[in-house]
């Protein structure tokens, strides 16, 4: 093997692995994303609404 031939798999496999990179970190955040917002339940709307419900309490203002 001569070193045009290393140089040319270097430059090679530095690319492969560099566009697997970004393409395994843009799949992982875009699944995280889709995570958080479709599939976590948000506490903080739960606890809002628990707050918002008065509980057996007739509307004064009817």
């Amino acid at each position: 093997m001569n070193i045009s031939n290393f140089i040319l798999t270097v430059v090679a496999s530095l690319s492969i692995g560099i566009i697997i990179g970004y393409l395994l970190r843009d799949i992982f955040s875009g699944l995280k994303k889709f995570y958080r917002h479709r599939i976590q339940k948000p506490i903080y709307f739960e606890e809002n609404m628990k707050k918002a419900q008065p509980s057996n309490q007739k509307n004064e203002y009817k």
